[in-house]
């Protein structure tokens, strides 16, 4: 059962983000530390909890993160006060073993399974009894040297996996013997840390929970917490991350004994790593900046912290990395090249980075270059290539890489973790399309374009219960190129509508590239017009959402109607502004279907310009089909029957003003096209028709906050108005923009939450809407629907007969469709 201190803090942060206010301070700060006492606690508490904790952490996202960070600052700065530390003994990874021991190990393993065919982190199967402590610290080393040995392995598969887990469930008990708990937890991160670079971040999860079992079954509780933490920064899962740092320190703040130096100095690294990956270098320079005299790195952990600190620098692009990055080689050449894979690999990574991103940096073979070289000599090609193909995007491996990537990130089971998982992968999706295009490599593009393009859509989380199977993914290549689109189902579909036009734009780095899919085949463009900084900067000012129209304007003789002369060279205005947004048109299609990279899902498709810097909706049908293989779905999708229902809300009864102007201006239509029309504020169940029209309010929040307004009274919950049906239509100023999530690689917006309810196609303004427009669009409209007309040629002439009125971009260009462009009626459907 779900603590009332949980959903108290719940209530509080969804006000403050709904509500865009702070009010709610001191007692959201209040409840944040109580429930992680409770945690730090409390197991069962933990437990019942944690689920329910990260969804509303994870939901109030933009509010939440600052509190989040605003105690982890707190207790960071009073753990970094604590002079009192144990030592950290690691001897025991050197001690001697023996074949004896060796014998020793395998009969207590063999007993164990005897009763269990697997022994878990968490269990207690095992029989040290009788063993010196001689011998249980020769069988401890013997484990950890099997461990190690697997480490260092590049590929992991299931067996080697069993090994390892297996070998660390007998380690736990063991160092819990020997009063050495800290050497399992150490063991465990060196564990954690293969498995992220494996991509396999769900297993990685799964083990963290038993860890945390782990923590309060030995009284290590900040141990066990500080894993999950280690677990969920290196995923750059913020919020997670933020929540099991918070409950470490807490957790350790409680233990009646002195800290082992070992885990300050995890925690120290492990956030310096943690803000570096959530985009945050500053708070990474902080963290490096205050740590105090008496907390001493050496060796192997100063040079990791170090590099943590540079590579936070090579993040903002500093200037100086090249030159500061030679002066680390140069301090620390015995130990960079001595061989040691762990020490060369990070370092040759960075100068692939350094060479990639600073290309007048100097790699003769007197600077970056000598290490560069004796680097690749020391790390085997295979550990390495799948980061070099991603940095540099020039080898056609990168396709397998990236279906490698998407077949573990099928394990995940949550869409929270998902929009997180996906972080390296999109690096590599990246890294195709740019080879796709230096190589018009027509699949690679295709593949990039699945995560890029926000495949969180067609995700569907998986429930589990009790503490999950640890299974290792299968990688089977030509099984999943065949479940993800590829270029020859495109053709083969493309061939039904020879003349129009599958367009996908990808941003990588500061560019634009663009792939075609029409009658002349597949092209690629790299659109070098395109200025991400430019379009960055439109969405920082607001532009798009600024786009305002008006019918009449005042001068010195008072109010007059604008004249059509007027609202063209406004139009004109509009296109000069965002000159960089050309794309390559074919002007023999006849309509586009564009795939848009979720980071560019700010700018709205209908100013899309063509070569000549004309806006190409004005000409043709625009849809965004949201993905290529939701589009490969809707291809599927059944048709509206003939006798289709229709239903409106506009709650005129709210005593809403332009909610009244806009009915009389579309009351006739909806009369004579017979629509269920609703007026009330709350209705008695959602709107659940073929064609569902929703009118009211909405503020250029609206695609996070998913609020709408009725006289200045919100509706939080649209599911309260919206049922399932085949068309949406929003009459609802913003409801059609997108926004990328802060720290998330996922797109939120009204369109795909209706889109993944089942809604085939949705329509709705980008930016404000006039109330005149939609009595000038409906009627044109629901016309060409009924006149067997596919939705996107119906949206589009309906556009154009608002040009008709008023030739500005502003007007004509501010309602988008979203989803499938070829819906139609059924009767119809012959004439397709």
């Amino acid at each position: 059962m779900v603590s009332n201190l949980v959903m108290d803090l719940h209530a509080k942060l969804s006000d403050e983000r709904l509500n865009q206010h702070t009010n709610n301070q001191d007692e959201i700060v209040e409840l944040y530390a109580a429930i992680l006492d409770c945690m730090s606690n409390s197991y069962t508490f933990y437990k019942e909890n944690v689920p329910y904790f990260l969804t509303s952490l994870e939901e109030n996202n933009t509010i939440s993160v600052n509190y989040e960070i605003a105690k982890f600052m707190q207790l960071f700065e009073d753990l970094m006060k604590i002079s009192q530390l144990a030592p950290f003994d690691d001897t025991i990874i050197n001690h001697p073993t023996t074949n004896e021991s060796v014998e020793k190990l395998f009969a207590i393993m063999k007993d164990a399974y005897r009763i269990n065919n697997r022994v878990r982190l968490s269990e207690d199967n095992l029989d040290f009894n009788g063993l010196s402590n001689e011998e249980l610290r020769s069988i401890a080393a013997v484990l950890i040297n099997l461990i190690y040995d697997h480490v260092d392995q590049p590929v992991w598969n299931q067996t080697v996996a069993d090994n390892v887990f297996q070998s660390a469930a007998t380690l736990r008990p063991l160092m819990e013997i020997l009063k050495q708990s800290e050497i399992f937890y150490h063991i465990m991160a060196v564990i954690s840390e293969k498995l992220s670079q494996s991509e396999l971040y769900q297993l990685n999860r799964d083990i963290a929970e038993e860890i945390i079992i782990c923590g309060f079954k030995e009284n290590e509780i900040d141990w066990g917490y500080k894993h999950s933490f280690r677990v969920y920064s290196n995923g750059a899962s913020v919020h997670a991350g933020l929540l099991y740092a918070n409950l470490s320190m807490v957790a350790a703040f409680n233990k009646t004994t002195n800290l082992n130096e070992k885990y300050v100095r995890e925690i120290i690294m492990q956030s310096s790593q943690f803000f570096r990956n959530v985009n945050l270098p500053n708070l990474c320079e902080i963290i490096y900046t205050s740590i105090p005299n008496h907390i001493r790195f050496i060796g192997a952990e100063k040079r990791y912290l170090e590099h943590i600190h540079l590579n936070s620098r090579l993040l903002k692009l500093d200037p100086m990395i090249p030159i500061s990055y030679l002066d680390y080689l140069n301090e620390h050449r015995e130990s960079v090249l001595s061989g040691n894979l762990n020490e060369a690999m990070p370092c040759l990574i960075a100068l692939f980075n350094i060479k990639r991103h600073y290309p007048a940096a100097d790699f003769s073979n007197t600077s970056l270059g000598y290490y560069l070289s004796r680097l690749e000599m020391i790390v085997p090609a295979n550990y390495v290539q799948k980061q070099k193909a991603a940095i540099f995007s020039d080898s056609p491996d990168i396709k397998q890489y990236l279906i490698e990537s998407l077949i573990k990130l099928e394990q995940t089971r949550n869409t929270s973790d998902f929009v997180y998982d996906n972080d390296y992968a999109l690096k590599l999706s990246g890294a195709a399309i740019v080879y796709g295009k230096k190589s018009n490599d027509f699949s690679a593009f295709l593949l990039g374009m699945i995560l890029k393009s926000d495949f969180s859509l067609l995700f569907q989380s998986q429930i589990t219960s009790g503490l999950a199977v640890m299974t290792f993914p299968e990688i089977d290549i030509a099984e999943m190129e065949q479940k993800y689109a590829n270029h020859n189902t495109l053709i083969d579909i493309q061939k039904n509508s020879p003349i129009s036009t599958i367009t996908w734009l990808a941003a990588v780095d500061n560019s634009v590239y663009q792939m075609n899919l029409n009658q002349q085949g597949f092209e690629v463009f790299h659109l070098t017009n395109w200025s991400l900084l430019t379009y960055n900067k439109h969405v920082k000012d607001e532009y798009f959402y600024n786009l305002s129209f008006n019918d009449t304007t005042r001068d010195r003789h008072g109010v007059r109607t604008i004249f059509p002369e007027e609202h063209e060279a406004e139009g004109k205005l509009i296109s000069d502004t965002i000159e960089f947004t050309k794309i390559n048109h074919n002007i023999s299609s006849d309509r586009i279907l564009l795939v848009k990279d979720m980071y560019l899902s700010a700018f709205p498709h209908n100013l899309l310009l063509d070569n000549n810097g004309n806006f190409i909706a004005h000409s043709i049908p625009v849809t965004n089909v949201l993905s290529t293989e939701w589009y490969l779905k809707s291809v599927g999708f059944d048709p509206m029957g003939s006798s289709y229902s229709k239903s409106i809300w506009i709650p005129t009864e709210s005593m809403d003003y332009p909610l009244n102007i806009l009915l009389s201006k579309i009351e006739d239509t909806l009369s004579t096209n017979a629509f269920n029309l609703y007026t009330s504020k709350i209705l008695d169940k959602p709107l659940n028709s073929d064609i569902n029209i929703i009118c009211s309010h909405g503020a250029n929040s609206i695609a996070e906050s998913q609020i709408i307004y009725q006289n200045e009274e919100p509706l939080y919950d649209l599911d309260d108005v919206v049922g399932k049906g085949k068309i949406l239509i929003f009459f609802v100023c913003y409801s059609g923009s997108m926004q990328t999530e802060f720290f998330r690689n996922n797109t939120t917006s009204l369109i795909k939450k209706f889109i993944k309810q089942g809604y085939q196609a949705v329509i709705a303004p980008f930016w404000a809407l006039e109330v005149t427009i939609p009595g000038i669009w409906l009627p044109e409209f629901l016309s060409a629907i009924e006149g067997g007309k596919r939705i996107d040629e119906a949206v589009f002439l309906a556009n154009k007969e608002v040009y008709n009125r008023f030739p500005t971009p502003a007007a004509w260009a501010c309602l988008h469709l979203y989803g499938n462009s070829d819906f139609k009626m059924a009767s119809n459907i012959e004439n397709k």
